[in-house]
C-alpha cells in the first residue's frame, strides 16, 4: 500500500510538468490520471535504513479522432517520463519528510494503448516508478 503523504509528493511533482493531473481518477472527458499500484522495499541496509520502489500509472483519455491526436497522447506520456527522469538527474526530486526522500524517478513501461470507448475515446497508459529511501 502507497502513503497517501507520498502520493501527494509525487502528485506535486507531476504537476510541475502536466498541471491538471488527477489523483487516482479520470473524467469523461479529455483527461489525465495517476493510479498508485505498489510499494516494495527492494534493499535494506544492516541498520535498517530501507531504499523502497513505488510503481505508478499514468492514463491518458483522449478523443483521438485522428492518428496525429492519437500519437500526441503516447507523446504527452513520454514527455512526463523524460521530465521526472531529468529531475532525478540533476537532484531536484523533493524530501517527503525528514526521514524520507526520493532517490530515483523513471518511466518503466512506455505508453500502450490500454483501451477503446464506445465514445470514440482512446485511453493510453504509461508505468513509472519511484524510489525512496527511509532513514532510521
Amino acid at each position: 500500500m502507497v502513503n497517501n503523504e507520498i502520493k501527494e509528493k509525487v502528485l506535486d511533482i507531476l504537476r510541475l510538468k502536466e498541471k491538471n493531473i488527477l489523483l487516482e481518477e479520470i473524467k469523461e472527458n479529455t483527461s489525465i490520471g495517476v493510479f498508485f499500484d505498489s510499494s516494495n522495499v527492494i534493499k535494506k541496509d544492516i541498520i535498517g535504513n530501507e531504499t523502497v520502489r513505488m510503481t505508478f500509472s499514468i492514463f491518458y483519455k483522449v478523443d483521438a479522432k485522428d492518428t496525429m491526436t492519437r500519437l500526441s497522447a503516447s507523446r504527452k506520456l513520454n514527455d512526463i517520463g523524460a521530465f521526472i527522469e531529468s529531475l532525478a538527474k540533476i537532484n531536484k526530486l523533493p524530501e517527503i519528510d525528514e526521514k524520507r526522500y526520493f532517490i530515483k524517478m523513471e518511466m518503466i513501461s512506455s505508453a500502450v494503448l490500454e483501451g477503446r470507448e464506445d465514445n470514440g475515446a482512446y485511453i493510453y497508459r504509461a508505468i513509472y516508478a519511484a524510489d525512496y529511501r527511509n532513514k532510521k
